[in-house]
């Protein structure tokens, strides 16, 4: 029992002693400086290495993430209904705008337009019987040589004839149609993702899967959907640089640009919907493609950089010793963004000035130093 009081009696005095000395249990700077200082005086000047601080670009940006999607993705549909004489592209095949991708067999049409075009033909032909027959009874009607009723009636055969024309050329618009309709061009360039008929099948509304033909994706350009935050809303702009990695091409960066800001913020999420267009020639990127986005607030081809292992940081400050002739100056920094080993240093240095990189934290404010290789 005496043993253990008298081993506290120990810890409390050696707590008493070195707590007479610190400063809410850590020695002031001023008080490490001074020491430091007297030692460097009593054992010479300490030995340090130093680089300069030089200039690289810096490129700031934000992260988050997106999908891919196409700004063209289009089911072909059949117009008319007939069995498919011919399809002339498969899945994975490009097509362009004007392609002609599928046949329907349009015999009935162009009977249908023959037909038209003679009832057309023979409409005229009583138009112009009907015109003369008109202009004939208009000069006797004006001399007075038939009555009022007879004029009439050659006028409402003019008529007749006049509406006929009409409805035959609209039937001959429609037969004509048909024909065309009957061949399926591709309204747009991309490429064919599903083939939904075959040579054979009919082309008809009331099939399954409706009157699809085709489905064709344009794949380049792409467009990059993601949302930001109300905090960074402000930061994103049109025709603003984004980068992206995608996890088939770990070892490579795709870029491309802002042309799409919502104007309204999400309510439930409280995100804004941004898109961005990507130049895809060689289809690496694919609709559905999830995608790591940074998007580039600003670009500094002139920021200051040194080693990180120069910055000794202490709570929310951070500071370098700076090389003045054979002494070490301490100096605060702020610091910018690291990148490959090295740190920006946003104020507090200026290119060419040279900071200690080892022994840095046994020096003290106007410490003696001799550099080393």
């Amino acid at each position: 029992m005496v043993r253990k009081r008298y081993l506290i009696g120990i810890m409390l005095g050696a707590l008493l002693f070195f707590g007479g000395g610190c400063h809410e249990g850590k020695p002031k700077a001023s008080e490490l400086d001074k020491s430091r200082l007297t030692k460097t005086k009593a054992e010479g000047p300490l030995a340090v290495k130093v680089a300069e601080a030089h200039l690289r670009k810096a490129t700031h940006s934000m992260e988050t993430a997106g999908n891919f999607f196409s700004d063209k993705d289009v089911v072909i549909s059949a117009e008319v209904e007939g069995k498919v004489r011919e399809i002339f592209f498969d899945k994975g095949d490009k097509v362009k705008v004007g392609d002609l991708l599928v046949q329907v067999e349009d015999e009935e049409w162009r009977l249908w337009a023959q037909r038209s075009q003679a009832r057309l033909e023979q409409a005229r032909v009583n138009l112009g019987n009907a015109e003369k027959t008109f202009r004939r009874y208009k000069d006797l009607f004006e001399q007075g040589i038939i009555g009022k009723q007879q004029y009439d009636d050659t006028e409402n055969k003019l008529s007749v004839a006049q509406q006929d024309v009409k409805n035959a050329e609209a039937e001959l618009a429609l037969s004509e149609k048909k024909v065309r309709d009957a061949r399926v061009i591709s309204p747009v360039e991309g490429i064919v993702s599903e083939r939904f008929i075959s040579v054979g099948e009919y082309a008809q509304k009331n099939r399954e899967r409706g009157n699809n033909l085709f489905n064709i994706v344009r794949i380049d350009p792409l467009k990059l959907y993601f949302s930001v935050t109300d905090k960074n809303a402000a930061r994103v702009y049109l025709n603003q640089k984004v980068k992206v990695k995608v996890r088939p091409y770990p070892d490579e960066e795709f870029v491309g640009h802002v042309d799409f800001i919502n104007p309204k913020m999400d309510p439930a999420t409280k995100g804004l919907r941004v898109e961005a267009r990507f130049a895809n020639p060689q289809g690496k990127l694919k609709p559905g493609m999830f995608a790591d986005i940074f998007i580039i607030l600003d670009e500094n081809r002139d920021a200051v950089f040194i080693p990180e292992e120069a910055v000794i940081n202490q709570g929310r400050e951070a500071l370098v010793y700076v090389v003045e002739g054979e002494q070490a100056r301490r100096r605060g920094i702020s610091l910018g963004m690291g990148l490959d080993g090295e740190v920006e240093i946003v104020s507090g240095l200026k290119q060419g000035e040279r900071v200690v990189t080892e022994g840095n934290h046994r020096l003290a404010d106007g410490a003696r130093i001799k550099v080393r290789n």
